[in-house]
C-alpha cells in the first residue's frame, strides 16, 4: 500500500476503472452480492485475528465505481460527500477501523461475511441488505464500522436520510453499497505476505 495524495493517485484505482466488468459473486451463507475490485495477495482471515480496514458507504452502487466530485449531492460515497472531494475507502487522513474478526458482537454481520471472502490487501464492493446491516434497536446493536464520533454519526445519518435509515432507531431500511479495503490481519499486511 503506497502513500498517495488522493485515492485517484493510486494506480490500482486507475486500472480498476478500465478493466472489464467484474462479475458479481455471492457470499456462501447469506448470498450477499460482492465484487473483488482487486484481490489481495495476503492471508485469508481467521476468527480471533485483529484486523484493520478502511470503508466507505454509498446509496447506490454506481457511486462507488464512478468517483465524480462534481456530481450532484448524494451522488458520491459518504466520505467524499462530507469531505467534499470524491469518495473512496482509502484516503491518507482516513481513520483505520480495527476490530477482532469473528468475535465482535457489534460488527455488522454483512460486513463480516464479506470480509470472510477477502484476502489482506484486497478491496471489495458489496451490497448489504437491511437484515445484515446497520441496526441499533431493541437490544440488537450492529453499529460497527460506523464512526465512533457522535457528530460524524449524525452527519452520516443526515446524509443517508429517511429513505435509507429510520432516524429514530438507527435501523437500515434499504440496501446500502459498501467499499471495504482489508489492510492487515494481526499486523500482517499484503507486503509482508
Amino acid at each position: 500500500e503506497g502513500s498517495f495524495e488522493t485515492e485517484l493517485d493510486d494506480p490500482r484505482v486507475h486500472d480498476a476503472q478500465f478493466c472489464p466488468l467484474i462479475p458479481w459473486k455471492k457470499t456462501p451463507f447469506s448470498n450477499i452480492h460482492y465484487r473483488d475490485v482487486w484481490p489481495g495477495t495476503g492471508p485469508c482471515l481467521r476468527d480471533g485475528q485483529r484486523v484493520q480496514l478502511r470503508w466507505n458507504i454509498a446509496k447506490e452502487f454506481a457511486s462507488l465505481t464512478h468517483l465524480n466530485p462534481d456530481g450532484p449531492a448524494g451522488s458520491m460515497p459518504w466520505k467524499g460527500e462530507w469531505r467534499g472531494r470524491g469518495g473512496s475507502a482509502k484516503w491518507p487522513d482516513d481513520d483505520v477501523f480495527e476490530y477482532v474478526f469473528g468475535l465482535d458482537p457489534l460488527i455488522m454481520p454483512g460486513i463480516e461475511e464479506v470480509l470472510s471472502t477477502m484476502r489482506v490487501g484486497g478491496r471489495s464492493h458489496c451490497i448489504i441488505p437491511p437484515n445484515l446491516g446497520l441496526c441499533i434497536e431493541q437490544g440488537v446493536r450492529y453499529e460497527k464500522p460506523l464512526p465512533p464520533d457522535p457528530s460524524e454519526r449524525d452527519r452520516l445519518l443526515a446524509w443517508l436520510s429517511a429513505d435509507f435509515m429510520d432516524e429514530s432507531k438507527w435501523v437500515q431500511l434499504r440496501d446500502l453499497s459498501w467499499e471495504i479495503d482489508l489492510i492487515s490481519a494481526d499486523g500482517i499486511t499484503e507486503e509482508d505476505a
